[in-house]
């Protein structure tokens, strides 16, 4: 099972980025992130054994609980691997940075020691909003309105790939109370 772990997005919130994505729809990308797939990830897991399920949720559960919710605010438009050659457009984070990075650190090792090797590269929350520009593109770097929402569920999704594009499927939830 393709697997990753992610904050959705509230109904308000993705309104306003798709309603953002239309604003920006004059930029030359080819794919553009569907609304029903918006959220922020925390962990990509790849593919994993159905079979780790039973110990991995509890594991989750585990690191969540107690945590507590905090504020997280979109701020700026952003593009992988730069503003000057963009291939991912992504609207950045700002907010409670500290507590997302802190999920993401309690959550890490206990997600390799049920042997889900991780990527080793440095945590960059973002949204994914297009991929793939057809020519060069010019991103602003400004939003209109800084967007602010408080996490309070990671859920851990299934992401099955499909012609038409990911479908992602939560397969648990576990608040950060």
């Amino acid at each position: 099972m393709r697997l990753f772990t992610a904050f959705e997005l509230p109904p308000d919130v993705k309104n306003e980025v798709v309603r953002l994505q239309t604003e920006l729809h004059d930029l030359p990308f080819r794919r553009w992130q569907p609304a029903t797939t918006l959220h922020l990830t925390l962990h990509f897991l790849g593919e994993v054994d159905p079979a780790l399920l039973p110990r991995l949720e509890p594991e989750l559960r585990e690191a969540c609980r107690g945590f507590g919710s905090f504020r997280l605010q979109l701020d700026r438009l952003g593009a992988f691997p730069n503003l000057r050659h963009p291939r991912t457009l992504w609207l950045g984070l700002a907010g409670q940075r500290d507590r997302l990075d802190a999920l993401e650190s309690a959550l890490r090792p206990r997600v390799i020691a049920l042997g889900i090797p991780l990527e080793v590269r440095r945590y960059a929350p973002h949204i994914t909003l297009a991929r793939d520009p057809r020519e060069a593109v010019r991103v602003p770097e400004q939003l209109p309105r800084p967007l602010a929402w408080q996490a309070s569920e990671l859920v851990l999704f299934h992401s099955a790939l499909k012609p038409q594009g990911a479908i992602h499927t939560p397969l648990a939830r576990f608040p950060l109370d």
